[in-house]
């Protein structure tokens, strides 16, 4: 990677190439070369008067948000039967809330009738909803809980409930009363906005009638974090009704789309409820576990070429407690640890001189994962979980357990948390600690913070890093986000310890969070040679960056048959940290298109520089060896209706590639055959043809089959296949999920080998393991 320094200056130019473009910023210009300037000039040009001529129209006019007064939430005299039906005595005297279409046409009055309300009593928030539809139009395509997509009919409440504007927790209900329960973070700016793995204890029933479907929800206050204030409690609110089969998406409050798809999710455009909430009870949710698992390993030993066989055998037990030591604040205890019903990783395949980053899958470290985010540009950042539990040799470091606080402190954001790992494999016992602190300085989403992260082991070995951060809405939708890092440890030298330098980590990033009209991004990055976040995850070191993105977007009329283009250009200029000399560049012109029903088209050009200094392995038997190399290759996306059952996405990518001709092309469809069976895959195909290196070809190829018989019981079968490796791997997942906080699970993973008959002393198969865990929650002290 790479950086410009503050002056106008040009970089050094290879060999052989000629033509200066510039990458264009507002305080300065990098200029770097380029074969064929003419042509993107002619580009630039091409996509300036577009946007110049289509900038006049109202395609992307967005008309003004409706005031509105806070609400005052209505507090139930009597009980609910709490069946799923709508009952006039119990739900007649709570208003309904007056809902907007969001999709496909903002703003004007919704065609299907939606009877949405909100309640309260001393334990829990109640919401209902009467969807008027016609029967045969209603659809569903699973039991199973938390899958939230475009093809399920759905009702969904917003829960902000910290009034930060920038945070929030989701409740979604399906006609077949299976739910989502996420968390919303960064005001839904960041490219994943929303935390499946967030789990609470709410409860919800519906029912199929003659004329549509209804839904009760309750949501105990014991299962909510919330800032009391003096006139009671306030919270954000943002609730919808979705149709698949249309595509139509009603809301309220009127938010519109001008933000991309998140749209809908924004606290900052939330509207206040409020409601006096008693004293509540604050109960121990402890939940027990019990586990039993069987199965084999292979390890070579140094005194023979052939693997010895491992039998596994385990019978385990541990403990889960959740307390919420106040309204808005929540301690989370374990005690031996265990993963074993986790989902396995994606087999993939690396094209690239830099580390693949793996999402964390484990679910204690999810649940509230938001307020310990400290995170820069793509999947960097300085505390990553996955390094709790992963030993420096890559292997599995069972967990002796831990703890985790957080919450909020008056103003102030907390989240605490202390891991203890065993000895185990030639991994040494280590402890995994992380302070996070924030605090909002203004009602826009404003806000600063800072961070700590320890990893220390017995033996002397220690990691720290410390970081300050902050994000500022500058004006309207213009911000402007700053991360500082510094890193230290025990093998750092003693001039290192004392007078600290290059163990520093900058990010700096300006932006338009807009996805209509006009917007850009302008950002600089750099990380020095000897920053090591023990608890981080980095994909390269040693570079300075900067970055810039300029587009333009259009929201089109109800009548157009498009929804929303935009054209894009983006460049980023990467340099050594140490030397300063140019390590590669990236331009990347695109284009982007959205049908009415999501269906999406994306063409990207991408032109990359890449200097290699070193080496790097594409596979065992090829490497690409040092020298400057240019990439030109162009990538074609196309995504299928979202809203169907049959739906697919698919994906070529031709051109060049370190000398090589590269093409490669992939598959992923999904059949929701029934609400009982889902039916996914996907395929892709990557050939690279060398000159002087030997061709590489590569298979990826995943399928997966999900069922559901109710919304307590659900099966998962999933099979990977990965030529590059030579393996196979296979994981069966049985959940009976009777109550929120009682599972049983059944969980058969194994690897197989195929390239036996080469190399003999590879076993056919090379892992296997059965598990059966058993979890059970006891409400202590709990009404």
């Amino acid at each position: 990677m790479s950086n410009c320094s503050f002056k106008n200056r040009m970089t050094q130019i290879p060999k052989g190439h000629s033509g200066l473009v510039p990458i264009f910023t507002p305080t300065y210009a990098c200029w770097i070369e380029y074969k064929y300037p003419i042509k993107l000039k002619f580009l630039i040009f091409i996509l300036f008067i577009t946007c110049r001529l289509y900038g006049q129209s109202d395609m992307g006019q967005m008309k003004p948000l409706i005031s509105l007064k806070p609400i005052q939430l209505t507090k139930l005299q009597n009980l609910i039967e709490f069946d799923g039906r709508i009952s006039a005595a119990e739900w007649d005297f709570v208003d309904t809330l007056s809902m907007v279409s969001h999709w496909p046409n903002f703003s004007v009055i919704p065609n299907k009738r939606t009877q949405m309300r909100l309640a309260y009593d001393d334990r829990y928030i109640y919401f209902s909803a009467y969807c008027f539809e016609n029967t045969d139009d209603i659809q569903v395509t699973t039991f199973e809980r938390d899958i939230w997509n475009l093809t399920n009919d759905q009702i969904a409440l917003f829960l902000d409930t910290y009034n930060d504007n920038e945070n929030a927790l989701v409740f979604v209900v399906t006609p077949t009363a299976s739910r989502v329960d996420a968390s919303v973070k960064n005001d839904a700016q960041s490219q994943e906005p929303a935390e499946l793995s967030w789990n609470s204890f709410w409860e919800a029933r519906t029912k199929i009638l003659n004329d549509g479907w209804s839904m009760e929800a309750r949501i105990p206050f014991s299962s909510l974090r919330f800032q009391p204030g003096p006139n009671g409690v306030v919270m954000g609110l943002i609730a919808y009704r979705y149709a698949a089969k249309n595509k139509q998406m009603d809301i309220y409050p009127a938010i519109p789309p001008e933000w991309g798809f998140w749209s809908f999710a924004k606290p900052s455009q939330a509207n206040d409820v409020s409601f006096i909430a008693e004293k509540q009870n604050r109960p121990w949710f402890t939940s027990p576990y019990l586990l039993a698992s069987t199965g084999f390993h292979h390890e070579t030993s140094k005194n023979s070429i052939f693997p010895n066989k491992i039998n596994d055998q385990k019978l385990a037990a541990g403990l889960d407690v959740q307390h919420a030591i106040t309204d808005n604040m929540n301690l989370d205890v374990t005690l031996n640890t265990d993963f074993a019903q986790a989902e396995v990783d994606d087999q993939v395949v690396n094209l690239s001189r830099v580390s693949l980053f793996f999402p964390e899958k484990r679910r204690f470290f999810l649940e509230r994962s938001s307020i310990m985010d400290f995170q820069f540009e793509d999947n960097n950042r300085l505390f990553y979980s996955r390094r709790i539990g992963i030993g420096e040799n890559s292997k599995i470091a069972p967990l002796w357990g831990g703890a985790r606080l957080v919450g909020r402190v008056k103003d102030f954001d907390l989240g605490i948390m202390n891991m203890q790992s065993r000895r185990s494999d030639g991994n040494e016992s280590e402890n995994f600690s992380v302070l996070r602190l924030g605090k909002k300085v203004s009602r826009t989403n404003s806000y600063i913070g800072g961070i700590f992260t320890s990893r220390t082991n017995f033996e002397g070995n220690n990691q720290f890093a410390y970081g300050v951060d902050g994000i500022f809405n500058i004006f309207k939708n213009d911000y402007f986000q700053v991360n500082l890092a510094s890193t230290w440890g025990s093998t750092d030298t003693f001039a290192r310890k004392h007078f600290p330098g290059d163990n520093k980590r900058i990010y700096a990033l300006w932006e338009k969070r807009t996805q209509v009209g006009f917007n850009y991004g302008l950002v600089y990055s750099q990380v020095d040679k000897n920053y090591v976040p023990g608890m981080g995850f980095e994909a390269r070191n040693n570079f300075k960056a900067i970055g810039n993105r300029i587009s333009y977007g259009w929201l089109f009329h109800e009548r157009a048959p498009f929804r929303y283009m935009k054209f894009d250009l983006s460049s980023t200029v990467y340099f050594s940290k140490s030397t300063n000399k140019l390590e590669s560049y990236l331009i990347a012109p695109s284009f982007y298109f959205e049908g009415k029903k999501f269906s999406n088209l994306t063409l990207t050009y991408n032109r990359f520089y890449d200097n290699v200094l070193i080496p790097f392995e594409l596979s065992r038997d090829i490497t690409i060896p040092a020298n400057n190399y240019v990439n030109q290759f162009c990538t074609l996306k196309y995504q299928t209706a979202a809203v169907s059952v049959m739906n697919a996405i698919f994906l070529v990518n031709v051109g060049s590639f370190y000398s090589g001709r590269r093409f490669s092309a992939g598959i992923q469809p999904s059949y929701a055959i029934s609400k009982y069976l889902t039916l996914s895959g996907f395929y892709e195909y990557n050939r690279i043809s060398f000159d002087q290196l030997q061709d590489y070809e590569v298979h990826v190829a995943r399928l997966k089959l999900s069922t559901s018989l109710n919304v307590k019981l659900s099966m998962n079968a999933f099979v990977q296949l990965n030529s590059l490796a030579k393996i196979s791997a296979y994981n069966f997942r049985l959940r009976y999920n009777s109550k929120d906080g009682d599972d049983i699970y059944l969980v058969y993973n194994g690897i197989l080998n195929y390239h036996q008959k080469v190399d003999p002393s590879i076993p056919n198969s090379e892992s296997q393991s059965l598990v059966f865990k058993l979890i059970h929650t006891f409400l202590v002290n709990g009404k």
